[in-house]
């Protein structure tokens, strides 16, 4: 196979941190930071579509421009409206799909726009055209179909050194959280309408009348470093996820490799990692009922024990590293 230390790859994606949005995708910041660790040489080209073809067919341009475009050995779309740049390039092309490109965008009403049509339509379209293609979840490669030869599931990784359980009461003194209440986490962006917020509110606010005894408190954490993110997850009591589509929700396993409980309707990946968990709750039916009956039970059940060594192998982001390192390997050889 390729050595590491001589492959170059091109990431291309629309989504990437921005003076107005610093802490955009942790995630995909942090799989270039452990490429680049493991001899991968990676640079960034970072485009904007907003719903735009002209958007587009000025990132195809854009990207030949840059020195590095003629150096690059792999070209590696995230997000399968993002590999547009790479038609006609002559080069070996792999795209990660992490959800919104194959089912869509939805309106407030929880409908596809045409937009979001026309955005899976697209994405599908490229995926033909890869090398090689990576879905973050079982779900999203049924989406694609069988006609994709080569393709993986390899999860967003997380890093376990900075995600792992810690004093609960230290966590609430950092963030000036009451210590007798317990909170709700919604660990998301409220104005997106796929994230369901109000379905949120709506659960708290009737888990709180049938038990007026409790003092609980829905917790939003939106726009903080991605740093906070685990204080905020010892913080609270229960991470709660109401989304009505989801690709591979990272902060799921976020939570339970902090020994937070999950609540979540049956999104993505969720029910690999809480299936077998007591204390978490899969939502078979996406109802405010059967959000409030999954508080019950992680509410009751409280901190989950530690993770079990197969899981805790499967979401290590060294590990899931190492299998994007194999795809590109493999292509160098082919």
């Amino acid at each position: 196979m390729q050595d590491s230390h001589k492959i170059k790859v091109l990431f291309i994606t629309t989504e990437w941190p921005t003076k107005e949005n610093p802490y955009a995708v942790p995630f995909l910041v942090r799989q270039v930071q452990l490429l680049k660790e493991s001899g991968i040489n990676v640079q960034v080209f970072h485009f904007r579509g907003k719903r735009n073809p002209i958007n587009y067919l000025k990132a195809w341009w854009r990207i030949r421009q840059i020195p590095y475009w003629k150096e690059a050995d792999i070209l590696h779309a995230h997000w399968g409206q993002s590999a547009f740049p790479a038609l006609f390039s002559g080069k070996k092309l792999v795209i990660t799909f992490h959800g919104s490109d194959l089912y869509g965008i939805v309106n407030v009403h929880g409908k596809q726009t045409f937009q979001g049509r026309a955005l899976t339509l697209l994405s599908k379209c490229m995926a033909s055209q890869a090398d090689y293609c990576i879905t973050v979840s079982a779900r999203l490669k049924k989406m694609l179909g069988a006609r994709i030869n080569k393709i993986s599931i390899i999860p967003m990784g997380i890093d376990l050194q900075k995600f792992h359980p810690m004093e609960k009461n230290d966590c609430r003194e950092k963030l000036n959280l009451t210590r007798g209440t317990r909170f709700v986490l919604f660990v998301s962006d409220p104005m997106r309408p796929e994230k369901r917020y109000w379905m949120a509110q709506t659960a708290v606010t009737q888990y709180r009348e049938r038990h007026p005894e409790e003092d609980l408190q829905l917790l939003v954490v939106h726009g903080v470093e991605h740093d906070q993110i685990p204080v905020f997850l010892n913080a609270g009591d229960v991470l709660l996820i109401t989304s009505s589509y989801e690709g591979g929700p990272i902060i799921a396993k976020e939570a339970i490799a902090s020994n937070l409980p999950v609540v979540s309707f049956n999104v993505g990946d969720v029910e690999e990692w809480i299936k077998d968990l007591d204390g978490c709750y899969l939502c078979e039916e996406a109802t405010v009922e059967s959000l409030i009956n999954g508080l019950e039970v992680a509410l009751a059940h409280g901190p989950l024990n530690n993770l079990s060594e197969r899981l805790r192998n499967r979401i290590n982001e060294i590990n899931t590293t190492c299998e994007v390192i194999a795809v590109y390997q493999s292509l160098m050889s082919d």
